[in-house]
């Protein structure tokens, strides 16, 4: 018996808020509480000013990135505040709503405030993250090549180098040779149910005609370094946070390490907000340079804090601009898959 969108919605919902449940177990495991809010008292709060600075600007950052992407696809013009409307309340949205809604809300946005095509917003979306991924696998290496990490996480750290580049080679390899492989490929998603396989199709080929768009190495290599700096710049914010704390492990370890880490841990499934699953990415790094107990367990939270506070309130501004609803929002989710590609 096929199970119906709500009953779906509510099984996902459920593994995630399980995952959560599971990380802020092994975050917290042995921990002493009294402790943990005494460090957390005598935390330096006035960094909470730069970290949201910097945060703020990283939205910024990430709205000239998609805007650099939706004029190469589409080969119009952009302005670039409606972008970075969608990109704050999105961020927002991640927050505080379940399944990554997020996701689903900024290209919608987009199309709401710009009309630019669905299919063309989705596109490029999924591209920024492919772009972060390359981002994050480069700041991976720069980690492992210049601290003293363990040859564990050395492995673990080539195996994911392996398998990005593996990725990336095969999504550019497809690319090149689409008129031979897609039909190939194609004849597996007709296997599927008429409704996924027209979709999966459609996102297949409208993802692949959007890195057509930036495969030139005109294109590419600004938009790597775009993705590199934003990232830098992340990695700032959560080294600010060391410092809030008095944690003594350099740019490198408290912000490189810790925010490559924590984009790995937020990408399985969990509550909304990332909650467990941000903390036990920030404890596991830190745990790299000799961090743990205490002093781990209370970062992750002033750090979880300071992105929350920081991205929640740029979010509402904009979410009181735009004249929207947190129920809107959980809406455009639940409709999506009648106006957009249902795999996003």
């Amino acid at each position: 018996m096929a199970l119906t969108p709500s009953r779906r919605r509510y099984i996902h919902i459920s593994v995630g808020v399980a995952v959560s449940c599971l990380f802020l177990y092994l975050a917290f495991k042995g921990e002493d509480w009294p402790k943990i809010i005494g460090a957390l008292k005598a935390a330096n709060y006035l960094y909470m000013l730069p970290i949201a600075a910097v945060s703020y600007y990283t939205l910024f950052v990430r709205a000239q990135r998609w805007r650099v992407l939706l004029v190469e696809a589409t080969g119009n013009g952009y302005p670039l505040l409606p972008i970075v409307s969608a990109t704050s309340i999105g961020f927002m949205a991640n927050l505080l709503l379940p399944l990554r809604a997020g996701e689903v809300v900024r290209p919608l946005l987009l199309t709401r405030s710009t009309g630019t095509p669905v299919s063309t917003a989705f596109a490029t979306a999924v591209l920024e993250r492919l772009l972060d991924m390359i981002a994050v696998l480069v700041l991976l290496v720069v980690v492992v090549l210049f601290s003293g990490v363990s040859p564990a996480i050395k492995t673990v750290a080539i195996y994911a180098g392996v398998f990005g580049a593996a990725g990336l080679t095969v999504v550019f390899l497809v690319h090149r040779h689409r008129d031979r492989v897609l039909p190939v490929i194609d004849v597996v998603w007709h296997k599927l149910p008429d409704r996924i396989a027209y979709s999966v199709i459609r996102l297949e080929h409208e993802f692949l005609d959007a890195v057509a768009s930036i495969a030139p190495p005109r294109v590419l290599m600004p938009l790597v370094g775009w993705s590199v700096y934003l990232w830098l710049m992340i990695a700032l914010t959560f080294y600010l946070g060391t410092l809030a704390l008095d944690i003594d492990v350099g740019f490198v370890g408290g912000g490189m390490a810790v925010a490559t880490i924590v984009a790995l841990a937020v990408a399985l499934p969990s509550a909304p907000g990332f909650v467990g699953v941000w903390q036990v990415g920030c404890t596991t790094a830190l745990a790299m340079y000799g961090i743990s107990g205490t002093e781990a367990a209370g970062y992750s939270l002033f750090s979880h804090a300071a992105a929350f506070v920081s991205q929640l309130s740029l979010g509402l501004v904009f979410l009181l601009r735009e004249g929207l609803s947190f129920t809107e929002l959980d809406k455009m989710q639940e409709k999506a898959p009648s106006s957009a590609p249902e795999s996003v």
